[in-house]
């Protein structure tokens, strides 16, 4: 997910000053890196496909979706976007219908921001379909159709579920956690940018819906500035507290939440004549997003070489 995005961003705001060898460079890691846990589910077949372990199947759906998208961005390979955009969006479907079942029949204790996982991939699809309706030809209705109803439903079902979660734990989050807070920022910068594709889109006519999509855009960036603030406090609060903050998977939940805020802020940015200011500077925002972005995953990678490399030193003395 981390990995997928930021290859986009960095061919959105690289590749024109220093060309395409680092997006690539990046989007081969998160190729390989896919590869990897493809091969590592059908090897041990872990983990299976109960409602319990759905936020686990809705990053799969968001990594597949986004790297989908970053080949198509980098390479305009959209022959692959349309097969990940395949896969991800009907695994972000039932991914997020069958957790969200799960929640209103189960009622879990423990609210957690991981609990939005499964119910943001639909809006990750949505911004994928956006992004493949030029080029589904005859298509292009049902494409843009799905992408429409994934927003909706991610809209409808993560919101509710975020607010719940907030008013449960707000101000505490455990300390090995903290990097979660990062999760509902997802939701922010994905439906921005999924509203500003999906209403560029020339199946929409009219300026009323790029107007409609810039305001929402506008007032989405401006709802995250307050979490963004309550993320920060809480991640590297405990990153840099003095309870060590030990490494676990989580901590690649403060990647790709500052990739989707970071690629939402780049395309409002271009809808300066919609909403009659200038907004220009957001992509001056979405560059340094991408740069904290970058920290977050150079962060999260040493934390994962650091504990595997303790553990071969454990298991080899």
């Amino acid at each position: 997910m981390g990995l997928s995005i930021s290859s986009t961003l960095i061919n959105i705001h690289l590749t024109p000053v220093v060309g395409r060898l680092p997006a690539a460079f990046m989007l081969g890691i998160a190729t390989s890196l896919a590869l990897a846990l493809l091969i590592g589910f059908l090897r041990n077949r872990v983990p299976g496909f109960h409602s319990t372990v759905m936020p686990s199947w809705g990053m799969a759906s968001m990594g597949i979706l986004a790297l989908g998208s970053a080949y198509s961005g980098v390479f305009t390979a959209w022959t692959i976007h349309a097969l990940c955009w395949g896969v991800g969006t009907v695994l972000g479907v039932v991914t997020c219908l069958r957790f969200l079942h799960f929640l209103i029949v189960t009622r879990p204790s423990g609210p957690a921001f991981t609990w939005g996982l499964p119910l943001v991939a639909p809006m990750v699809a949505a911004t994928s379909s956006a992004q493949l309706t030029p080029h589904a030809g005859e298509w292009a209705s049902v494409v843009h159709g799905i992408g429409v109803a994934c927003f909706v439903l991610a809209w409808t079902t993560a919101i509710p579920t975020f607010v719940f979660v907030y008013l449960r734990t707000f101000p505490k989050l455990p300390t090995s956690f903290a990097a979660t807070a990062w999760i509902p920022l997802g939701l922010v910068g994905q439906s921005t940018a999924a509203a500003q594709l999906l209403a560029g889109d020339k199946l929409l006519d009219g300026d009323q819906w790029h107007l409609r999509a810039a305001v929402y855009g506008a007032a989405m960036l401006s709802l995250g500035v307050p979490l963004a603030v309550y993320a920060v406090t809480k991640h590297w609060g405990a990153v840099l507290g003095s309870t060590p903050m030990s490494y676990n998977p989580s901590w690649w939940a403060s990647t790709f939440p500052v990739g989707t805020c970071c690629l939402g802020t780049h395309a409002l940015s271009t809808q300066g004549t919609m909403l009659s200011w200038n907004v220009e500077w957001l992509d001056t925002v979405s560059a340094a997003l991408l740069i904290l972005l970058l920290v977050h995953i150079a962060w999260a990678t040493f934390g994962a070489v650091a504990i595997t490399w303790g553990r071969a030193r454990s298991s080899s003395s």
